[in-house]
């Protein structure tokens, strides 16, 4: 299969890679679309990580295959996929810390070499405790893939609103109109309260 394998600083390369292969309880989806996230350039252009490794974690596809021990997931469902789920069940997670949960940390999706998400290539691995655990979500037949890929970037947001506790009413300021504060100024609508948000950083702003 064709991937995008970062190779080092400012070094992506279009190569041909084994498609993953499969342990009993995983699933294989082909990517269909993936979002670029400000977090994948930034691993591009900053030495944080040691390559190879295939980046892209905003993916919607379909899937190709399942192992034979997965239930309730068949070839040829359209699916979103997250690319990390906590385990719900150490300290970090029982105090809504989740990013710092070992398992969220250690157990991603994957193209090959590192798990790094693995979006950027035609097929993706996701490993049995993300299939498991409410890490691929179907999606409706009047939502395109293209949309379906902004569940993981939304969640992001949503998260951070409920957090917030936004309610009807208030009046919240969103410090940048890029994807995410974008997204933000949406939710932060959707849930009743007044965004501010300077209107000259994007003009997507116009129809909000």
């Amino acid at each position: 299969m064709k991937a995008q394998v970062f190779r080092g600083v400012n070094q992506l390369c279009y190569e041909d890679i084994p498609v993953p292969t499969l342990k009993p309880d995983e699933v294989l989806v082909q990517v269909q679309v993936v979002g670029l996230c400000q977090s994948d350039i930034k691993k591009i252009r900053y030495p944080l990580y040691e390559p190879p490794r295939i980046f892209g974690h905003e993916t919607a596809g379909t899937i190709s295959a399942v192992g034979s021990e997965v239930t309730g997931w068949q070839i040829g469902q359209r699916v979103a996929v997250m690319h990390h789920i906590p385990c719900m069940r150490c300290d970090y997670c029982l105090n809504d810390n989740f990013s710092m949960c070992d398992t969220y940390k250690n157990i991603c999706t994957t193209a090959g070499f590192a798990p790094s998400g693995g979006g950027f290539a035609e097929y993706v691995k996701v490993p049995g405790h993300i299939v498991q655990n409410g890490g691929l979500i179907p999606i409706p037949n009047n939502i395109s893939f293209e949309e379906a890929s902004f569940v993981e970037p939304t969640n992001c947001c949503l998260k951070a609103v409920k957090k917030a506790q936004i309610a009807p009413g208030q009046t919240v300021l969103i410090t940048g109109a890029g994807p995410i504060g974008l997204m933000f100024i949406m939710l932060v609508k959707y849930f009743g309260a007044k965004a501010i948000a300077p209107t000259y950083s994007h003009p997507a702003l116009k129809k909000l």
